[in-house]
This record gives structure tokens, C-alpha cells and sequence, in this order.
């Protein structure tokens, strides 16, 4: 289990909920064809978790709140709040290596300037995200 990615991420989301959802999830996708996953979380997420008993039958009122937005584009309004509004939750960045601009997966990069793709842009913006949320213990 140690070196699986999705054991790994859910460990991660119940410690940064205290292991009862006390803090709210946003997931900041970095890629077009990832514009969906916030959505797709929001469903199995608060569906599977989203609980008023516990296995034993206790009442523990219990789950993990899932927002989601593409981050390149959405980002703007999302990160003043996660920055500077109530610690109240946690940031989920999702990218990827290669081809970060590209609905298709054959296609090459968009060069905007010499050696820089767009897909370098796109990076640079959540590691910079990324940067700036811990810049203030987020």
C-alpha cells in the first residue's frame, strides 16, 4: 500500500481533514482535459464519504466537501480566498509532466517563445500557486 498513488492521496486528504472532514477540499486542475475532475470528485468523494452514522451505528456526521475548478483559468478568485480567507481548507493541485496544453495527445506544444511552450506556462502557474499558499503555512 505504501507506494500506491491513490492510498496515498487519501491518506493525505484524511490528515488534512483531521480525519473527520473538518476542512473543506479544493481541487485545482492544471490541464483542459482535467476540467472535469473537480465534478467527478465532488460525486465519489462526498457521496462515498458524506456519512451521518459510522460502521457501528454512531451518529458522526461525517464527510469531506469537494470544490473543484480548472486552475489555469479559475484560479484567480479561488486562490484570494484559500490565501487570505479562513483556514478552513486544503488544496489538491493535479497536473501533469508532458503535454499540459494538449486535448490531444499526438499534438505537438505550442511554442510561445523560443524553447518555452505553453505547457511551461501552465506549470510555472500551479508550482507558483503551489508556492504561494505555502508562503503562508496553507
Amino acid at each position: 500500500w505504501p507506494g500506491n498513488p491513490a492510498w496515498l492521496l487519501a491518506k493525505a486528504w484524511h490528515s488534512a481533514g483531521g480525519g473527520r472532514g473538518s476542512r473543506a477540499m479544493v481541487v485545482l486542475a492544471y490541464r483542459d482535459r482535467l476540467q472535469l475532475l473537480g465534478r467527478y470528485l465532488q460525486q465519489l468523494v462526498m457521496e462515498s464519504l458524506g456519512k451521518a452514522q459510522d460502521l457501528n451505528g454512531d451518529i458522526v456526521h461525517q464527510g469531506l466537501t469537494v470544490y473543484g475548478n480548472k486552475g489555469s483559468t479559475d484560479q484567480h478568485a479561488l486562490v484570494q480566498q484559500l490565501r487570505d480567507g479562513p483556514d478552513d481548507c486544503f488544496a489538491t493541485f493535479v497536473g501533469t509532466w508532458e503535454s499540459l496544453t494538449s486535448d490531444d495527445d499526438s499534438a505537438p506544444e505550442v511554442e510561445v517563445e523560443p524553447g518555452v511552450t505553453s505547457g511551461d506556462y501552465l506549470l510555472a502557474s500551479m508550482l507558483g500557486t503551489r508556492r504561494a499558499f505555502s508562503a503562508v503555512g496553507r
